[in-house]
């Protein structure tokens, strides 16, 4: 999963999620409007954005213990080029 909040937003739900099923690393995705969990939300209308991927071992998005993900990382919106998401830190 890679999800996708505005800057500044430490909990609650994300405005969008990617769920990337048998992922095969590295891995490179776009992430568009496409992957708003709300329409009148759009991730497009933001100036900044927070991501964060996880690799579930249950499937769910939801972080279990077990579960391997990144650091947070802020971009722009307008970022040019990869954002690199490493899966560094296991959930307790």
């Amino acid at each position: 999963y890679v999800m996708i909040r505005p800057a500044g937003m430490a909990v609650g739900p994300p405005i969008g999620v990617r769920r990337v099923t048998n992922p095969a690393f590295p891995l490179e995705i776009t992430i568009t409007d496409s992957d708003c969990m709300l329409k009148e939300r759009q991730i497009s209308s933001e100036s900044e954005l927070q991501l964060q991927a996880r690799l579930s071992l249950s499937g769910t998005p939801a972080a279990s213990p077990g579960d391997w993900e990144s650091e947070t990382v802020v971009v722009p919106l307008d970022v040019d080029g990869p954002v690199e998401l490493s899966l560094s830190r296991q959930v307790q």
